[in-house]
């Protein structure tokens, strides 16, 4: 037995029968959503690298408690201020030259949590894992002028942290060196002024067993991931440190908050990769918009020589809704189908790009975004070929099968037959008279690619030579 008509069947034996046709309409689909999918990578890539880049420069954490060794920090999990916190206790504060204060840093022992949100990995070397072991920041490493390296003995100048302020003598300390750590001091200062030791960001790891010099206290920091929106958990934040006096000498609540932010412009480096970025997404929202164009414009060519079809369906009585569904499931297949060769495409060109900008640019597959990208693909698609669609649905039964649209045309047009003539030229001739409006689509697609390609050249060449 038969399967009845459908909406879908007809959908398909119209694709099985004219797949050759429909070759320049498939270009178009892959193309628009290879530029769709390129348009949203490209922000998504713009995102996770500045946050990447967020999370180098100042670490994961989205604030730091300092001074707060006497407060009961388990209660920022139970109250949800925190989902996670790590600890720092700063067990002295370095002096480079022996007697200036204001040029020192701090050190610390990291928890395990803390080294996670911190960001104190080792560039070069390992974390220390005994007694007698640092890793330093680079540029801490470069104020001592020591030239140490790694597996070099350097004696350091500590003024020890009592509680209150420092022992009244500092202590010399020998110290082997076993890792450089990747630089964060000079970026996290930007978020406030410090006080040695009490108001600092650690800038060197020592071992979880060094033991602070006799007669000192340990200085705790805490890093913490925030469990809710930035505005909630820092009412939340300041409500704890105000109840249990975590007060810096200004008055102000002793924390600060470094969580990332997008439109953070607090370094160049943020505003390169947004720029770079933002060219190109402009870019291919433009060739994306010429894609449609090229999809509008085959699309009204399929439906032009699908005239008699469509009368034929409405004589047998199809409606104007059933004859935008039966194009319209044709369209919406053929974008499916495309969807995977698009996103390969556009993923490709994102990586490449990525690769070739250097390592501040971070490319990262999200399935949530892939999707994302997809559904937009598709909509793109059918909107662009909804144009043609809803002019096909309106003609009529018999002037659809006569093409009256054509012969009128050809009794207005002034190509004339001619005995001798060369076929292409006049082919070309006939069909740029008969359909002069159809001409202007192509021609604005075809204006639009070599504009952008001569933007692109110009103004993506000095882009990659910097990078």
């Amino acid at each position: 037995m038969s399967s009845p008509f459908s909406v879908n069947s007809i959908a398909i034996a119209n694709l099985r029968n004219r797949r050759k046709q429909y070759r320049l309409l498939i270009t178009g689909i892959v193309l628009a959503i290879y530029f769709v999918a390129t348009t949203f990578l490209f922000a998504a890539t713009m995102f996770s690298s500045l946050k990447e880049q967020h999370y180098r420069f100042v670490g994961k954490q989205d604030a730091i408690i300092f001074n707060c060794q006497d407060a009961p920090l388990e209660e920022l999990l139970e109250k949800g201020v925190f989902s996670e916190y790590g600890t720092a206790e700063i067990v002295g504060y370095i002096l480079p030259d022996g007697q200036d204060i204001d040029s020192g840093f701090s050190i610390a022992k990291f928890d395990e949590s803390a080294i996670k949100l911190a960001g104190k990995e080792a560039v070069e070397g390992r974390l220390p894992n005994k007694t007698g072991e640092i890793a330093l920041e680079r540029s801490a490493l470069a104020q001592l002028r020591s030239g140490a390296e790694v597996g070099d003995t350097i004696t350091l100048t500590l003024l020890i942290p009592d509680g209150t302020d420092f022992l009244a003598s500092p202590v010399q300390k020998t110290f082997t060196l076993v890792g450089i750590l990747s630089d964060k001091l000079a970026y996290l200062d930007q978020y406030g002024f410090r006080v040695p030791a009490y108001h600092d960001y650690p800038a060197a790891v020592l071992s979880a067993d060094e033991p602070i010099a006799p007669g000192g206290k340990e200085i705790v920091n805490c890093y913490g991931y925030f469990a809710g929106s930035t505005t909630t958990s820092y009412e939340q934040l300041k409500s704890f440190c105000e109840k249990n006096g975590i007060i810096n000498d200004y008055g102000w609540v002793n924390a600060e908050i470094t969580r990332f932010l997008f439109f953070d412009s607090s370094n160049i480096e943020n505003d390169n990769i947004m720029f770079t970025s933002v060219f190109f997404m402009i870019i291919a929202l433009i060739l994306m918009c010429a894609a449609c164009l090229g999809i509008v414009n085959s699309f009204t060519a399929s439906l032009e020589s699908r005239k008699r079809q469509i009368g034929l369906l409405r004589a047998v009585g199809a409606t104007k809704k059933q004859i935008g569904q039966i194009f319209g499931r044709e369209t919406l297949l053929l974008a499916v189908f495309s969807i995977p060769l698009g996103l390969l495409l556009a993923c490709l060109t994102v990586w490449a790009i990525t690769r070739i900008l250097g390592p501040d640019y971070v490319f990262h597959l999200n399935p949530l975004i892939i999707v994302g990208v997809a559904v937009a693909g598709v909509l793109c698609v059918m909107l662009a070929a909804s144009i043609p669609l809803r002019k096909a649905a309106k003609i009529p039964p018999m002037q659809a099968i006569r093409d009256v649209d054509l012969s009128r045309r050809m009794k207005k047009s002034t190509v004339k037959s001619e005995r001798d003539f060369k076929v292409s030229r006049h082919i070309a001739h006939r069909n740029l008279t008969l359909y002069k409006n159809k001409q202007l689509v192509f021609t604005a697609m075809l204006a639009a690619s070599i504009m952008l390609l001569s933007l692109l050249v110009f103004a993506a060449t000095p882009l990659l030579k910097e990078a």
